[in-house]
Order: structure tokens, then C-alpha cells, then sequence
């Protein structure tokens, strides 16, 4: 454990030597750090990744950042306001966020379905083999693309590989992120630090539970988001903000396939910034030129360049094509015929209720209400009208409206029926909208009324409103707090006896195992994707029911596979007429020869326990 502290705190002081070094150098408000650092990270060893060399790239950047860290502390020496000027407000929140997050993750383990199944999956994968998955992979979903796992591998490369680490890992990156909204803040504003953790916080509690596993949807809103603040600050300084985006928007392409939603109305933003840039500052020429020569290779070039990058490493690695993406975008999934049919007519309802129903479309509306409030407030004492604020609402709205109508076509054409008919992962999917439209807006509320040099009392009537929005999703305090062990007992068990049996026998990776957990119905693959991940191979059979011939057919065929039996708990009367032997099967381990059960194994530790 001191091991593993000493590497944290060292690789916190390698953030920080990259910190004072942007900095002192070029002057990078201490906001826009962690996400413009976290993103160059996550480019810098995709593309390492994709020549062999992640982990040697890994070590380099954390030995620059610590050499940063004792050139820092000279410069901090001859002049002190350098460490005064990073001490802001964004900093606090980062250091503090991070701090929370150790603490509060250092005993969490993994339970959540999808790390199993894949979020997870893909980094202890990628620390096992030190490099991007390839043809020898388990990994299923083989087009999600890796851009937060490469965070997490850089993370738990330096301090050792554990789940409660990972986590940390990923608590770290949205300490980061959630910092960036902090950029329109000082000491100095005390409204707007007080304003903007209402945001940061209420940010994070969209899902509370979220910070339990390793997905990627509420990240997935966080960068865009940031990337509109970050590029709005230095809309004076166009090229310097595409150099800074430049790995921001490449980042939103790696975190999810989706992210190229997010990706193109970021570029929306940041071409409307562009034309107000050339037309203030009255560019002509090559001035004029260069500009949009910035604008096209740092904005648009290189991060569609991370795109195809990883579609073609996708089919060098594994000869698996974008089209075999089960959400895939091809010609071949949409058919007119799909609108007027009965489930298209369903579909329409379902998805038009549940986004009426949706407390984050309500809380996205109540804050639309704010900012217009704020708007027309701002005209009548200010004698101004706040245009960017103006912008923001009709952008932000624009955009709930037409990632409402795409995840129509998604439920409509991209998604199996029985997924869809349920809509599958429209919480997650309407909390990344969520996040980006009110993150961006509720700072530019802030901004805004941070502007006005008198009226305390409507400072705090605006930061009341914005605390009020947290009142909503207050239980998901408690979520974020607490861990939920719903699932973890069932995972914990079948380990246990696992990992007696591995004890015991000393099996390898290429033993088969049938795994029985006898809970009398289905658990969607839950365990199986538990065993593929405990195991990083496909050679555990499991099951947690039996009540039909063809359950038994196929039991009794993994049975001829397996060199072990595993039962976590005893069985009930339709499991043991499935496995069908003269031996009496219960709680346990077992050897098998040719599907048949052929001696008890001795576990450790009272494997007689009955349950």
C-alpha cells in the first residue's frame, strides 16, 4: 500500500511539473491545464499504442513531468507569483476533487455490468499485455474506441493494477475535467467560485453512481463541453485555442463512437468563433489565411485523423470494420419502410415520453428559464445585450433538439429491436446531452452576471437558482457516497470459490471451467463476462439456471469441455437433474474427466460451507 501511495503522490507531482511548465511558459489559465494535459496524454500514447510503444511512452511522459516538477520549483524560487497565479480557484477544486476521489474509491471494486463486459475489460487487457488490444483479445465491442481506458492504463501503470485504482484513475480525470468549468472564476469573484461548484457539483451528481464504474457517458459531456469554455476564453487568440483544442476534440473522437455528435457541433462553435475573430479583428490577406489555415489542421485535420487512425488500426489489429460496430452508421441499417412501420409509430411515443418525463430535460429547460431570465435582467441593468449568452441558449437547445430526433434514428435503425422497444441506455445516452447543454450554458450564466460590477443581491438570488437545480438529484448523493452491492455479493462469491479452486490446483489460464451458480433464472451474461474478466479468456462455461432439455444439452457439452466443476452455492432439484451425476453435487469444487464428474476437490479454508 505505501508502494502504491508513494507512485500516486509522485504521479501527481508529474501533473504538476506539466502544470507550471504550460504555466510559466505559455501562460495557460490554470483551468484549461488538467483537460489540455489529460488529452495530450491520451493522443500522445494512442498514437505510441499504435506503433508498439504505450508503455515506454507511458514512463517518458511521467519522467518529463517530474524533471518539469524540479525546473518548476526553481522558477517558483526567482519568482513566487507564479505559484500564487496557480493557486486559483480550478486549482483548489482540482486538488481537493482528487483528493475525494482517492478516499472515496481507495476499497471500491468493480460490479457494474458494462466494466465487465468492456469498460473495464479493455484496461486490465491493455496492463496485461502493455499495448492496445489485438487479434489475441477478449474484447467483444472491438470499435468502442479507447480513449478514456488509455487515461486509466497510464494511471495504473505508474501506481499498480487494482480496481480501486482504476477507479481513482478515472476519478483523477473528472477532477480534470469538472475543474475546467471553473475558468471564468477568481478569488476575487466570489459569486462566481461559489456558482461554479454548484455546476462542478451538480455536474457529478447527474449520475452519482457513475464515479463506481469506468463508462465513459458522463465524460463523454464533460470535455465538450469544457472545449466550448476553453475555446471561448481564448477566442481573442485564435491560434493558441486551436493548438489547445487540438487534442481536446481529439479526445471527444477517442472517448466514444458518439463523440463525433459532440465533435461536429463543437466545430459549429468554434467556426462561428472563428468568422467573429477574422471580422473584430478585421483579418485580410495572409493574416486572414493563416487563421483559417489553424483553424483547418488543429480543428478539423488532426482529430478526424484520430478517427481514421483508429478505424484503420481497428482493421490492421483485428480485422474488425467499422460496420461491425453494432451501432454502426452504414447505408445498409436504414430503410424508409422503418418510419410508417408499427415500430417506427411506437418508437415515436416511447421515446417522445420518456424524454417528457426526463428530470434532466426538465432541469435543462428550468435552466434555459434562468439564462433568459439572466438575459433580459442583465439588458434592463447593464443597458447591454449578452450576446454570447444569447448564442448559448439558441446552441444549446439546437443541439437537445436534434440529438433528441438522432436517438429517434439510433432506437429506429441502429439498435436491436427488443433493446430498443425498451430504450436501451437512453439514461446514459440523455446524460451526456444533458451535461454538455448545461454545462455550457450555466457558465455563461455565470460569466455573465460575474460581469456586473454592482447588485450583490441578485449575485446570490443567480447562485441560489443554480444550487436550487441540485435539489432534483439529491439522491444521487447517496449513490455517490455509497457504493451499491447489489451485485457484488453474487461476483464475490463466485470468486471465492474460484480463486479456492486456483489455489488449490494450481490451473492455468488454459484449464476450462464450468462455473455454476445456481440463482434460478437468467442474469444477462453477467457472470460470464465476470469470469471473462477475472480470467482475460473465454475457457469458463457458466451458468445460473437450467430448466429446459436444451440447457441440459448444452451443460452437459461444456461439462466434456471442462477439466473443473465449480459450484458456488448449493443447487437446487432442476440443476441437479441437468448435470445428472451419480455423485453428489453440491457447494464446491470438482474434478471432471470427459463430462464426468470425478472426485471432490480439497479447497482451503471451509469450502463446506454451506449457503
Amino acid at each position: 500500500m505505501s508502494s502504491v501511495i508513494i507512485m500516486f503522490t509522485l504521479m501527481l507531482i508529474s501533473f504538476t511539473g506539466y502544470g507550471i511548465y504550460l504555466k510559466s511558459k505559455f501562460n495557460l489559465v490554470p483551468a484549461a491545464i488538467p483537460i489540455v494535459l489529460f488529452s495530450s496524454i491520451v493522443v500522445v500514447l494512442f498514437i505510441s499504442g499504435l506503433v508498439q510503444l504505450i508503455l515506454p511512452a507511458v514512463y517518458l511522459i511521467f519522467a518529463v513531468g517530474l524533471l518539469l516538477f524540479v525546473y518548476g520549483l526553481f522558477l517558483m524560487a526567482r519568482d513566487k507569483r507564479l505559484f500564487i497565479n496557480l493557486l486559483t480557484p480550478s486549482t483548489v477544486f482540482f486538488i481537493a476533487g482528487t483528493a475525494f476521489f482517492a478516499f472515496l474509491l481507495r476499497d471500491a471494486i468493480f460490479i457494474q455490468y458494462d466494466i465487465f463486459s468492456h469498460w473495464g475489460l479493455i484496461v486490465k487487457e491493455m496492463v496485461e499485455e502493455n499495448s492496445l488490444p489485438d487479434r489475441s483479445t477478449v474484447i467483444t465491442f472491438r470499435n468502442y474506441p479507447p480513449g478514456t481506458a488509455i487515461f486509466v492504463y497510464y494511471v495504473v501503470t505508474l501506481v499498480g493494477y487494482s480496481e480501486s485504482a482504476a477507479l481513482i484513475g478515472q476519478g483523477v480525470l473528472i477532477a480534470g475535467l469538472l475543474s475546467t468549468f471553473f475558468i471564468f472564476s477568481s478569488w476575487k469573484k466570489p459569486f462566481a467560485v461559489i456558482a461554479s461548484f454548484f455546476v462542478a457539483l451538480f455536474l457529478l451528481l447527474v449520475d452519482g453512481d457513475n464515479v463506481y464504474s469506468l463508462l465513459v457517458d458522463l465524460i463523454l459531456g464533460y470535455i465538450p463541453a469544457a472545449a466550448l469554455l476553453v475555446a471561448y476564453y481564448y477566442r481573442d487568440r485564435f491560434e493558441k485555442m486551436t493548438v489547445l483544442l487540438m487534442p481536446i476534440l481529439s479526445f471527444v473522437i477517442l472517448t466514444k463512437d458518439s463523440g463525433k455528435i459532440f465533435y461536429a457541433f463543437c466545430l459549429i462553435w468554434l467556426i462561428g468563433l472563428m468568422i467573429n475573430y477574422v471580422k473584430n479583428h478585421r483579418l485580410k490577406g495572409r493574416a486572414k489565411g493563416k487563421a483559417f489555415l489553424c483553424g483547418f489542421v488543429n480543428l478539423l485535420a488532426i482529430p478526424i485523423a484520430m478517427n481514421f487512425l483508429f478505424m484503420a488500426y481497428t482493421l490492421f489489429a483485428y480485422d474488425a470494420s467499422y460496420g461491425s460496430n453494432r451501432h454502426a452508421v452504414t447505408a445498409g441499417r436504414f430503410s424508409l419502410d422503418r418510419f410508417t412501420s408499427d415500430f417506427g409509430r411506437t418508437m415515436v411515443s416511447k421515446l417522445g415520453h420518456a424524454i417528457a418525463d426526463s428530470t434532466l430535460v426538465h432541469l435543462m429547460v428550468i435552466s434555459s428559464v434562468i439564462a433568459v431570465a439572466a438575459i433580459f435582467i442583465i439588458r434592463a441593468l447593464d443597458k447591454r445585450w449578452p450576446k454570447t449568452l444569447s448564442w448559448s441558449v439558441i446552441f444549446v437547445n439546437l443541439f437537445q433538439a436534434l440529438y433528441g430526433a438522432l436517438l429517434y434514428l439510433l432506437y429506429l435503425f441502429l439498435m436491436p429491436e427488443n433493446e430498443a422497444i425498451n430504450l436501451a441506455g437512453f439514461t446514459r445516452y440523455e446524460a451526456s446531452a444533458a451535461i454538455f447543454c448545461m454545462g455550457t450554458l450555466l457558465v455563461f450564466i455565470i460569466r455573465e452576471i460575474t460581469r456586473l460590477e454592482r447588485y450583490w443581491l441578485l449575485k446570490v438570488v443567480m447562485a441560489a437558482s443554480i444550487g436550487l437545480l441540485l435539489l432534483p438529484i439529491k439522491g444521487e448523493a447517496d449513490a455517490l457516497l455509497h457504493q451499491k452491492m447489489s451485485k457484488g455479493s453474487l461476483r464475490l462469491e463466485a470468486l471465492d470459490m474460484y480463486h479456492k479452486l486456483e489455489k488449490a490446483e494450481n490451473i492455468s489460464g488454459q484449464d476450462e471451467v464450468t462455473l455454476i451458480q445456481d440463482l434460478g433464472h437468467r442474469d444477462s451474461f453477467y457472470l460470464d463476462h465476470v469470469m471473462t474478466y477475472e480470467r482475460l479468456n473465454f475457457n469458463t462455461y457458466t451458468f445460473t439456471y437450467c430448466d429446459s432439455e436444451k440447457l441440459k444439452q448444452r451443460l452437459n457439452k461444456d461439462l466434456k469441455k471442462s477439466d473443473y466443476l465449480v459450484v458456488t452455492r448449493n443447487i437446487g432439484k432442476d440443476m441437479k437433474q441437468c448435470i445428472g451425476s451419480q455423485m453428489e453435487v453440491k457447494k464446491g469444487a470438482y474434478k471432471v474427466e470427459d463430462g464426468k464428474i470425478t472426485e471432490r476437490v480439497n479447497l482451503p479454508q471451509g469450502d463446506e460451507t454451506e449457503q
